[in-house]
């Protein structure tokens, strides 16, 4: 049910393990079938900016698209001996998954991200285009490959950035209490100089006392309160209990249980007796304490310390001093000088968060340049008899422009401080290149020191002082992304005999060179739509010909393209002739050996007779 395939009846395309050749006439609808499958396998989401707008219409179901509200794909997709349904629905959009039961004989649902769990190579001559236009979009493709781990680097870059988060909010912590330390110092010679001041007055004793025994007045009162509480719980529990009677009439026959209830009552009374009589030696007791208080020692020198530090305090506060802050004064001067002894090990954690910045940096570091070596280790087994391209890693290489639109989205900048990214420029571009120990390297490492110096206030290291002052702004997140940031790896591309720079060559060079790269490694299967664009017959013949026939003993290829050398001399095992019949499309599906399939390439297909021609004497002259 899309707008113009699968009207009438859905279409279904059975394809062989080996090369299939999609062919037909413009607007036949190849490339639709190969951007179908994309969207099937979910591999949409790799097409570059500059066709994502271009690609929309295969997912539209308005008037400028190719699908309706009804359209559904589903792609079959075998791994081993299992079968898994991939299907995808335009409206609402949304992919689903589903495994073969074969006992029930049912397809059942199944999770999964199948963009990981079904692999797959799809590009069109528009993407290889895009390719050559910028050629360090290859490290996707080199990315994809499971050797290279690109996975494994970026889950583990996730927890560098988390590790580095959490130290640097800690050490914003430890920084808010150590910043302290200038204020709680002032407040304790504060503190110290009112106690020296009471102290001096020459009546430190008196203070001394009237705080002793101001605690010990408050801990008798405490005790005090505590036994009224219980004995006027007790009253109140002796008060609540009622009185029980037993009414003889109940038990006339029966005499002995009532011998025994009136023992058993009388029994209870008694002790119930002796608890009130206990409760009431408890008040004589409380009285007698009350009484025994007065007499002692202890209230005398109470009442005399009392006494005194009253003369005191209106001898003080006469002079202008209080002395009710004088336990205060020396409870606050205590609890500082525990907070400033915290201080040291405040230091010392922030001494330990310092070395655990620096550790996982250095784990940071080396992650990303293993991420290199597994892209120089693919790029070698993958073009090692590919004498049409070669291509060179330059570690953190990328051009000064990319760098800067990096580190201007991590700086927060925007178009600003264009002299001090100036300035910038000049230490990543003066290095010395010839210098072994990794010249890329040392340049990151030049300019993240500018900037974090910057940062901590030199003002040498700044033309615009603003920057200086934009730097310290800036949130702990932009510093573990700057810690974090390495460049990109450059990629050299040099093809043919001369080793030409990709650069340096032709729309069909460039096309070709690329070519070559991507038929040169994999297993999973390959989508190519109409490859040949751009390129001469022999260049077709020479590189994507052979390459295809190579390629397809060890993994599965589907070919969309309007060259008869690709489909004949490919030996396409299975060949879809597409046609445009009334606003729809149609199909028939073959091999080389059908006659039919023969002439049907011959009339779709310029040189169609050429490269049967061409095919016979390969096959006859091996």
């Amino acid at each position: 049910d899309a707008r113009h395939m699968g009207r009438h009846q859905a279409l279904v395309y059975k394809f062989n393990p080996f090369l299939n050749a999609v062919i037909g006439g413009r607007g036949s609808g190849k490339s639709s079938l190969i951007e179908f499958m994309r969207l099937a396998l979910r591999q949409d989401r790799e097409l570059p900016e500059a066709l994502r707008k271009e690609h929309g219409k295969y997912t539209q179901t308005d008037a400028e698209g190719l699908l309706t509200a009804e359209t559904k794909l589903q792609l079959v997709y075998r791994k081993g001996d299992r079968r898994y349904r991939l299907s995808w629905t335009a409206r609402p959009q949304e992919a689903s998954l589903q495994e073969w039961d074969d006992e029930h004989q049912a397809w059942r649902d199944q999770e999964g991200e199948i963009r990981s769990l079904f692999p797959a190579h799809i590009y069109s001559q528009k993407q290889i285009f895009e390719l050559a236009r910028d050629p360090q979009a290859l490290l996707q493709i080199i990315d994809q490959d499971e050797a290279v781990e690109y996975e494994g680097y970026r889950e583990a870059y996730r927890s560098h950035g988390h590790a580095l988060r959490q130290c640097f909010q800690k050490q914003a912590e430890i920084g808010e209490k150590i910043a302290q330390e200038t204020r709680l110092k002032g407040e304790r010679n504060d503190a110290q100089r009112q106690i020296e001041q009471i102290e001096n007055s020459g009546h430190k004793m008196v203070l001394e006392n009237y705080r002793l025994r101001r605690q010990q007045l408050s801990a008798i009162e405490k005790l005090e309160q505590h036994w009224r509480e219980r004995q006027d719980a007790f009253n109140e529990f002796i008060v609540s209990l009622p009185s029980v009677t037993i009414d003889d009439n109940l038990f006339k026959e029966h005499p002995e249980i009532l011998n025994t209830l009136r023992s058993a009552q009388a029994t209870w009374q008694e002790q119930y007796e002796k608890i009130v009589a206990v409760v009431e030696e408890l008040g004589s007791w409380l009285n007698c304490w009350h009484e025994d208080k007065a007499k002692m020692d202890w209230m005398n020198a109470l009442q005399k310390d009392l006494q005194g530090y009253e003369q005191l305090r209106v001898q003080l506060e006469a002079e202008g001093i209080d002395p009710q802050k004088y336990p205060l004064l020396l409870q606050r001067r205590s609890v500082i000088d525990g907070m400033l002894e915290g201080m040291a090990r405040q230091r010392k954690a922030l001494d330990d968060s310092e070395q655990q910045v620096h550790a996982v940096w250095a784990q940071a570091r080396k992650n990303r340049k293993a991420l290199t070596r597994r892209r120089k280790y693919f790029l070698e087994a993958a073009l090692k008899d590919n004498p049409s391209i070669r291509i060179q890693i330059r570690p953190f290489g990328e051009e000064w422009e990319s760098i800067e639109a990096q580190l201007r989205r991590i700086l927060q900048t925007g178009e600003r401080f264009n002299k001090d990214f100036e300035a910038l420029e000049e230490i990543y571009t003066a290095t010395d290149d010839n210098d072994e120990s990794d010249p890329n390297e040392n340049r990151v490492a030049a300019l993240k020191a500018r900037i974090q110096k910057a940062r901590a206030g030199d003002a040498t290291q700044v033309k615009d002082k603003r920057f200086a002052d934009h730097l310290r702004q800036l949130p702990q997140e932009s510093l573990s992304d700057l810690m974090l940031w390495f460049p990109e790896d450059r990629l050299d591309i040099t093809f043919g005999p001369r080793n030409t720079k990709l650069s340096h060559g032709s729309p069909g060079q460039k096309t070709a060179a690329l070519l070559a790269f991507i038929l040169s490694h994999g297993n999973e299967p390959l989508l190519l739509d109409q490859p040949e664009d751009d390129l001469d017959n022999e260049l077709i013949y020479q590189l994507i010909v052979k390459s295809l026939r190579e390629n397809k003993p060890r993994r599965q290829l589907i070919v969309a393209t309007h060259n008869a050398n690709i489909v004949v001399n490919g030996d396409a095992e299975q060949i879809f002739p597409l046609l445009a019949r009334g606003d729809q499309t149609w199909f028939e599906e073959g091999s080389l050996q059908s006659e039919s399939l023969r002439e049907k390439i011959c009339e779709i297909m310029e040189g169609g007779e050429e490269a049967f021609r061409q095919r016979y004497k390969r096959i006859h002259l091996t």
